[in-house]
């Protein structure tokens, strides 16, 4: 009797291990698809080295699928056309949220994961340095420029104004018609000032001229200005920035830092696959790493767990699942992930009724967004203030 008791016991111990075995040679993808932003991109140049890295080092094929709209390369990831959408953080917010373009009957909340966040250079609003601003609260009654076509940069101004109690009431709105050409409008003076890249162009040109490039700083010290910005933009949090036009080690600067290029996908994407990316972007890390210095820099396990803490979209289980087996993930973690899926859950529930409410009265295209907000600012949720 005991000996059949042991080779019973024997048998489920051997089931067992063939389960664990069976886990840990979890089935890796064939190859693997990134949507991109297109050539000439920074983000596209920094994903294509991470692609070699991960070809050489694993022996997978590794493709970008380029396009230029956030839309576009969340459309792909949503389709199952790419594995993952590189965005900021602020975009994966607005798609959680069903803000701005993803507020559409066609997209409105949906439960968005991200594998792999990496940290921005940074931003803060930049002034000329001989203009005799010092500080975001100085932008009152000043030209700041809007950005109507392009909702994460005009998101991110209205987001630093805050920081310095400030709202687009405050400011004269100048509109542009995305970052770049307002980057050009402070350097020739035409307005006052916007977010600045750090590393942009126009902001080592901007320093190299006469007047200087002078950032409104936004210290970690000042709780009152972070909680007013994060109202308005909650995935931001406080960087103290030493890469960048007229930033160093010896002089560096208070900035707002977020994830970019963010590895976004969808729940539904196979956990095995979502394992083996994440897997794979830290693993081959040393190899990439040596290939440019903000993936040395911006892509380490730590700024994207630092990140994640920071952060408002949930991880995916499958990534979860690895950084599980490497010890990196603890039960704070855990309940912060929790809670966001939560968010997501009752984002959608308000959605539904959203949707039903609008069919009965038969409210369509634009008209829906603007109901969309009216039911989110009921509900106590973010909303456009411009």
């Amino acid at each position: 009797m005991k000996k059949k008791i042991f080779l019973f016991s024997l048998l489920i111990l051997l089931l067992m291990g063939q389960t664990i075995v069976d886990r840990a040679a979890a089935k890796r993808p064939d190859i693997i698809y990134f949507a991109s932003h297109t050539a000439g991109a920074g983000a596209y140049s920094l994903q294509g080295l991470v692609a070699e890295a991960i070809i050489e080092k694993v022996g997978i094929k590794v493709r970008l699928v380029p396009a230029g709209a956030d839309v576009a390369r969340a459309l792909m990831a949503y389709k199952g056309e790419a594995h993952t959408a590189a965005l900021n953080s602020i975009s994966g917010w607005q798609i959680q949220e069903g803000l701005f373009e993803f507020s559409a009957p066609e997209w409105g909340p949906t439960p968005v994961r991200y594998l792999w966040i990496p940290e921005h250079v940074g931003a803060a609003m930049a002034v000329r340095g001989n203009s005799g601003l010092n500080k975001i609260e100085d932008l009152k009654g000043k030209k700041v420029a809007t950005m109507p076509g392009s909702p994460s940069p005009q998101l991110m101004n209205e987001a630093f104004l805050a920081f310095g109690g400030l709202t687009w009431k405050d400011v004269v709105t100048v509109p542009h018609s995305g970052p770049v050409a307002a980057y050009d409008a402070v350097v020739k003076q035409r307005i006052d000032s916007t977010f600045f890249n750090l590393v942009s162009s126009q902001a080592y040109e901007l320093a190299s001229m006469p007047s200087g490039i002078r950032y409104l700083e936004m210290p970690a010290d000042n709780q009152e200005g972070w909680k007013k910005l994060q109202r308005v933009c909650p995935p931001m949090s406080p960087k103290k920035a030493t890469v960048g036009a007229n930033i160093s080690e010896k002089n560096p600067v208070w900035v707002a830092r977020q994830g970019y290029p963010n590895f976004l996908t969808w729940d539904k994407l196979d956990e095995d696959t979502a394992y083996h990316i994440t897997k794979y972007l830290h693993e081959c890390y040393e190899l990439y790493a040596k290939k440019n210095k903000s993936l040395m820099l911006d892509w380490t396990i730590d700024k994207c767990l630092s990140l994640f803490d920071d952060e408002v979209v949930p991880l995916h289980q499958g990534a979860i699942r690895y950084f599980k087996e490497i010890g990196r993930w603890n039960a704070e973690r855990e309940k912060k992930n929790q809670e966001r899926i939560a968010h997501q859950a009752k984002l959608k529930e308000l959605w539904d009724q959203t949707v039903k409410e609008a069919k009965q009265k038969g409210i369509e295209g634009k008209k829906f967004s603007d109901f969309w907000m009216e039911k989110r600012a009921k509900a106590g949720l973010w909303i456009p203030k411009l």
